[in-house]
Formats: structure tokens, sequence, C-alpha cells
């Protein structure tokens, strides 16, 4: 395995996935928290206006009840996999307005597919831009 030294960087870095019980619980309060749903997935968002620092941090979440480990374990690494190819449209988007940002997809389903995810997140991805490029500049 070489590495590559192209300027498009796809790492998913410890960093910029969302931890902790209460940043996660943050993102299931009422205040300040908005909802966009696509056919199988949702994201959960919450902008940290003047906080900057804190970045672009994603969780998945997949409910226990939805099955076992493994598969719930397989459905978050598709919404991962996917988010990493993706994520440079919401971070970028996020770094420019100077905010900071806290998200996370979760499932309805255990059955989904790569496509799926994809026109799922890309979708997410594609309206939570917009949404902080309208909320930022007004």
């Amino acid at each position: 395995m070489g590495t590559t030294s192209s300027g498009n960087d796809n790492r998913l870095p410890k960093s910029r996935i969302l931890r902790g019980s209460k940043n996660f619980n943050r993102l299931f309060e009422r205040k300040g928290v908005k909802i966009f749903n696509a056919r199988m997935l949702s994201f959960r968002f919450r902008l940290l206006p003047g906080q900057p620092e804190e970045g672009c941090q994603i969780g998945f979440i997949v409910k226990r009840t939805l099955g076992k480990a493994s598969y719930r374990n397989r459905v978050k690494r598709l919404m991962r996999e996917v988010y990493r190819k993706n994520q440079q449209q919401l971070c970028d988007t996020v770094a420019d307005n100077g905010v900071g940002f806290h998200g996370a997809f979760s499932t309805r389903t255990l059955d989904l597919d790569y496509d799926q995810v994809r026109d799922d997140i890309t979708h997410l991805l594609d309206r939570t831009s917009q949404f902080i490029d309208s909320s930022s500049s007004s």
C-alpha cells in the first residue's frame, strides 16, 4: 500500500467523529436541533455559532432494537464510508461560515445497500449545506 500525494484527502480521522453521550444527548434536545429526512436515513444536527473550533463532527446511529450487533455495525460502516467520501462538501460549508457543527445520521432499517445509503447521504448533505448557507447569510 503506497501513499498518494494528491490533494484530495478523504480520511475521516477520529477527531471528526462525534463522541460522548453529552454531545449525542444535545442532538436529541428540541432546542436548536434541525432534522432532515430522506427515504431510509435521517440527519439531525446542531449549529454552534461562535464556536468554529468545534469543527465539523459527525456521528452514526443505529438503534439496538433493529437487530444484532453485526448487522448494525455493517450499516454504520456503510454510512461512515459514504460520508467519508462526501465529507468535504459539508466541512467546507461549515468552515466558510465560521460555525461549529455537530450532526448524526440515523437509520430506520438494516435492509440497506451502498447505493441507497449514498443517495440518501448526498441528498441530506446537500440540504444541510444549503440550510447552513441560508441561515448564516440572514
